[in-house]
């Protein structure tokens, strides 16, 4: 166990590392600059016609969402990694069932995958890609509250 959750975590900080750097490297000045015109062009057209304005406005919000969707996409994954990475240290002194603590790895580890790939998804199908984040964080959820279970029950804190 203590196994799968040091190579589950490495994993996941690698590929979300990987996404993280092909995401600046490629997409993050074009959104930049994208924002930086769309603003411009608000200002600019503001005094002109309102109703492009707001368009322009809302080009930029819609752009400001992608930004920080695709920053939390690869986050999330290496944060999620971190965490398995830090926790395989410590999964031998928890006080839980073979079982619970496989089924604990199991929820962290999808969690790092299926949560950053709902948050993308969210930039293309907004309902279906917040419902598969909302089940990636669950899953973050019940494998929290069982490590911290096994935690409390453990009688070693050294």
């Amino acid at each position: 166990m203590q196994k799968t959750l040091l190579i589950g975590g490495l994993i996941l900080i690698l590929i979300g590392t990987l996404l993280g750097a092909t995401y600046a490297s490629m997409h993050l000045s074009r959104v930049k600059i994208t924002q930086q015109k769309s603003i411009e062009n608000a200002v600019q057209i503001a005094s002109e016609t309102p109703s492009y304005a707001k368009k322009e406005a809302r080009q930029f919000m819609e752009n400001q969402l992608l930004d920080g969707r695709m920053s939390n996409f690869h986050s999330h994954m290496t944060l999620i990694g971190l965490l398995a990475l830090s926790l395989s240290f410590f999964i031998r002194r928890m006080r839980l069932s073979d079982n619970l603590k496989f089924f604990a790895i199991i929820m962290l580890l999808g969690s790092g995958v299926i949560m950053p790939v709902g948050i993308m998804m969210e930039n293309w199908l907004l309902k279906p890609g917040s419902f598969i984040a909302m089940a990636g964080g669950s899953m973050f959820i019940i494998a929290m509250t069982l490590f911290l279970i096994g935690s409390i029950r453990s009688r070693e804190w050294v």
